[in-house]
């Protein structure tokens, strides 16, 4: 768990809300909450004070969960790689001196499954969590290249190819993969894989890979999904949990 601060521009337009600038951390502050349901408290935690070069200084924290040990008894199935977030951009829960913040309301991280084209994410529960505002579901390639650094072949490095961004209103959990009509772009794969790339045909080292991020929007008080603008997500998002599987 970690504790973040944004300086300009958030501190000095009052339009954007805390942590709409460049962050950078000033403290951290690591637990094992392992077999709990929280609240879960950061006591003592450190910044800077907003003077001199930290002048115009937002104060935003964060908590970060997800499973450092994904083999450990009792992590539900599918959610071995998920991350679950908040972030606390109130702007007043501490301040130059520091202070202590509680985090209690995490989404749980979703499961995903694939049933031919249909897409599906796992249910969220119905309390202890902000309701969903919008999940933005992003199908990719990921292409593995290995190289020479100082024997032949004795390194990797990865390039990821986004192939589909779907965005889904609120609590959905379900959704259909378009098939792209003949002529467009990847559409010759065919069936369930239709407007993709059959890894099976191509020479790279590749492989499909199906990810989504739910977000609450809790710094938008008329949140209106119809109006929003995708790129501004990550200026309101206080609630994030995002997961990753093979396609």
């Amino acid at each position: 768990m970690f504790c973040k601060l944004a300086p300009a521009p958030s501190a000095l337009d009052p339009a954007l809300p805390p942590g709409a600038g460049r962050l950078f951390a000033t403290g951290f502050r690591f637990g094992d909450s392992a077999g709990t349901t929280g609240p879960f408290i950061i006591n003592d935690v450190t910044t800077v004070v907003a003077a001199g070069d930290f002048a115009d200084t937002d104060y935003v924290g964060a908590a970060v969960a997800q499973y450092l040990d994904p083999l450990k008894p009792g992590i539900p199935p599918g959610t071995e790689s998920g991350t679950s977030a908040v972030l606390e951009r109130s702007g007043t829960a501490f301040d130059g001196l520091g202070g202590a913040l509680t985090f209690d309301d995490f989404f749980p991280m979703r499961t995903l499954a694939r049933r031919g084209r249909e897409l599906n994410l796992g249910a969220l529960p119905g309390t202890g969590h902000p309701a969903p505002s919008l999940t933005r579901v992003v199908l990719t390639r990921v292409i593995t290249e290995t190289y020479t650094a100082c024997v032949v072949d004795d390194s990797a490095r990865t390039h990821r190819q986004e192939l589909w961004e779907v965005y889904l209103p609120g609590p959905t959990d379900a959704w259909q993969l378009p098939t792209p009509p003949v002529g467009w772009p990847r559409q010759e794969a065919g069936g369930d894989l239709a407007g993709l790339v059959d890894p099976a045909t191509t020479p790279e080292d590749d492989a499909l890979a199906h990810g989504a991020t739910t977000f609450h929007l809790g710094t938008l008080s008329d949140f209106d999904y119809d109006r929003l603008r995708f790129v501004d997500t990550r200026l309101h998002a206080t609630h994030v949990t995002h997961n990753e599987v093979a396609y």
